[in-house]
Parts: C-alpha cells; sequence; structure tokens
C-alpha cells in the first residue's frame, strides 16, 4: 500500500515538474511569436498611412516580410519540439540542388541576421554541382539553428563563416561537412555541454531539458541524430571563437538523373490542376504560382466543392492539391473517395498531394494511407511547390 502511494505521489511530482517546465516554455514561445506579430501589425499601420511614398512602403514591407519569417522561425519550434518530445521525428528525403538549397539558407538567415548587423559569409569546397537526397526540412533546420546559436553570441558588424564541404564521395553516397564559425562568437558553458554532449548521454525527456537547455541546441542535436550525426563536434577558445561542424552522408545522384528527375523548365501549360483549400490566402497564392508556369487552375474552398467539381469534370486533371483541414469534408475524406470512385478511370492514377500547416510523422502517413502521392507543409515555398508538381506531371 505505502509502495503504490510513494508512486503515486513521485508521479504527481513528476507531472507537477512537467507542468511547469511546459508553462515556461509555452511563455518563451508566446514572447517569440508576439514580438514579431506585434511588428507586423504596427508596420501595416505606418505602411497604410505612409501614402505615395513608394521608398517608405518598400521598407515597410520588408520589415513585415522579415518579422513573418521569424515568427514562422518560433511556430517551426514548437511543432519540432513537439516531434521530439512525442519521439515522432522521421525523414521523408527528396531530390536537393545543394546549390540552390545553400541560397535559400543564405536569404532565410539574413532575416534574423541583418537586424543584428551580422554578415553571412558563405563557402563551398569540392561540391560543383552536388545533388543530394536528404529531408530538406530537417537538414534545413539544424543548419540554421547553428547559424543562429553562432550569431546570438556576437557582437555586430561581425562575420559568420559557413563552409560546406565534400569529405568524401562513392559513385552513390556523398560525406558532407558543414561548419559555422564565428571569430567573435562566446557561448555559455550549459550551452557548449549540450552540444558537446554524446547523444546517448543525453536525457530522453523535453521536459526535464526545457528549463535547462537552448532550445535551438535541442533541436540541431536530436534532428541531427536522425540524419545520422549522435555528435556535433564544437571548439570554442576565447582567442579564435566558437566553431560547430556536423557531418552526414547523404545518397546523391548525378546532374543528368536529377534534370530527367525534376523538370527545371517548369513548364505545366496544357495541364490541369484541381486545388482545394478553405485559406483564401494560400488558395490565391498557389492559384498565382501554378498560373505563372501555365497551368490552367481551378480553384475551390472546401472539401464538398472538390468532390463536386472532380466529378463534373469526370476526373480530368493532371494533378490535385488538397488542404488536410477543410469544413464539412476535409482533405483525407476528398482522397480516400476520389481512389475509390470506380466510374472515372483517372481516379486510380492522378496525383494527389496533401497540403498542410503540420509536419508531423503522422500526418504523413495519414496523407499516404488515404492515397496521396506527397506532401506539401504550408506556407508553401514556391521551389517546392515546382518541385513536387514537376515530379508528378510529365
Amino acid at each position: 500500500m505505502n509502495d503504490n502511494k510513494n508512486e503515486l505521489i513521485n508521479r504527481l511530482i513528476e507531472t507537477k515538474h512537467k507542468l511547469y517546465y511546459s508553462d515556461a516554455f509555452l511563455e518563451q514561445m508566446s514572447r517569440d511569436v508576439r514580438g514579431p506579430l506585434y511588428s507586423i501589425i504596427e508596420f501595416s499601420k505606418i505602411a497604410k498611412d505612409t501614402g505615395n511614398d513608394e521608398v517608405a512602403v518598400n521598407h515597410y514591407l520588408d520589415q513585415i516580410n522579415r518579422a513573418g519569417h521569424l515568427m514562422n522561425e518560433s511556430i517551426d519550434d514548437v511543432m519540432a519540439l513537439r516531434q521530439i518530445a512525442m519521439k515522432q521525428v522521421s525523414l521523408h528525403p527528396e531530390l536537393i540542388d545543394l546549390d540552390e538549397f545553400l541560397e535559400s539558407l543564405r536569404s532565410e538567415a539574413s532575416y534574423f541576421l541583418i537586424p543584428m548587423g551580422i554578415m553571412l559569409n558563405i563557402e563551398k569546397k569540392g561540391l560543383d554541382n552536388c545533388y543530394i537526397i536528404a529531408d530538406y526540412s530537417i537538414l534545413f533546420q539544424v543548419l540554421r539553428k547553428m547559424i543562429r546559436v553562432i550569431a546570438e553570441s556576437m557582437p555586430n558588424l561581425s562575420t559568420i563563416y559557413f563552409m560546406a564541404e565534400n569529405k568524401g564521395a562513392t559513385n552513390n553516397e556523398i560525406e558532407l561537412s558543414f561548419k559555422v564559425a564565428g571569430e567573435e562568437a562566446f557561448l555559455q558553458s550549459s550551452q557548449l555541454q549540450s552540444l558537446k554532449d554524446e547523444y546517448d548521454a543525453l536525457e530522453y525527456d523535453m521536459y526535464s531539458m526545457l528549463d535547462t537547455m537552448d532550445t535551438k541546441a535541442i533541436i540541431i542535436r536530436f534532428y541531427a541524430h536522425e540524419m545520422g550525426a549522435d555528435a556535433i563536434d564544437v571548439v570554442s577558445q576565447p582567442e579564435n571563437g566558437v566553431q560547430l561542424q556536423v557531418t552526414f552522408k547523404f545518397p546523391i545522384v548525378s546532374g543528368e538523373e536529377y534534370m530527367s528527375r525534376i523538370n527545371r523548365n517548369y513548364d505545366f501549360s496544357q495541364k490541369r490542376i484541381l486545388v482545394a483549400d478553405d485559406d483564401e490566402i494560400n488558395l490565391e497564392i498557389v492559384d498565382k504560382l501554378l498560373r505563372e508556369k501555365g497551368a490552367e487552375v481551378i480553384t475551390v474552398r472546401d472539401g464538398r466543392e472538390a468532390l463536386l467539381t472532380y466529378r463534373m469534370e469526370h476526373g480530368k486533371f493532371d494533378l490535385i492539391l488538397l488542404d488536410i483541414v477543410m469544413p464539412d469534408i476535409d482533405g483525407l475524406s476528398v482522397a480516400r473517395q476520389i481512389r475509390e470512385n470506380t466510374t472515372i478511370p483517372s481516379s486510380r492514377k492522378v496525383p494527389i498531394i496533401a497540403m498542410t500547416v503540420n509536419a508531423f510523422h503522422e500526418n504523413y502517413e495519414q496523407s499516404l494511407k488515404a492515397g496521396m502521392n506527397s506532401h506539401l507543409v504550408k506556407p508553401i515555398d514556391s521551389g517546392r511547390l515546382y518541385n513536387t508538381v514537376a515530379e508528378y506531371i510529365r
């Protein structure tokens, strides 16, 4: 009886600690989201009152864009930590042009580096025309977080050096090293320890780590582990600053194979695409992006209308994009009903792509079980959209 009582007390104490750490984390995330959101609201008001001053309006639009990216990064962190806490991190490899990937990384990092007055110098070694197969989102987050960890410990008007290096390649695999260094960077001992610890030595308990471990370090360590790197090489010296390095192995493809699998011209002329999304902004963005590449786009705002349109058009679509969460009939149900349709011959083979704000493992699994072919995470990136559509439209 006493043993049961003690166990119950311990569980209550553990639950209390988890609630404490969860509250602390949510409070921090609230600040990280509210700051950029407040900037967006206020800069929007100022831009409206600016009148015909095009230079000023463009400046405020740039500020709004930057704040939006920072807010999106904070939301990505929440999603990433949920994946880690629930042990649901999984990889979804795709073809990546490393040159384009690094340019996107430079662009994304600029949103937090420019306000700090920090420059980013990206160099490559032995990586001309390199095409790898990797989880784009997870690799991107690891490298972006490494840059940010260094940046937040540096003074204004300094430079971060980023090196991507080929450490050796075979016919079908390459070992890539990514190094981020700041000569004027200085990390706290707790940050250094959390990055240096062997992965197996880390306690796999998100709640106890939230109070002592940097959120960026958590994401770097667990995401890097999923891609095969159990350790981050950390060098910290007062006279030379801080250097972080991580090494991964990826499958590679030749330039010819890459070009054959990806329609680089993105010519979707004479292709009919059905897009269903109850988010009018996202619907407008996807519609505009696809029309720019010549596609005939039919847009609908809910699942019921998507099914009705599909049937009325006798399934004469080259591809279908479905938001997962829609009123009345969700995207998963729409996909199932299309796949189960026996009166329209194309129902079994028409490519169906999911669109969702969630990148969790269960969302991928659910969309595949519903008969979908692939998965796009919102906010929709034009390059990822074009690559995915091109992969399924021939």
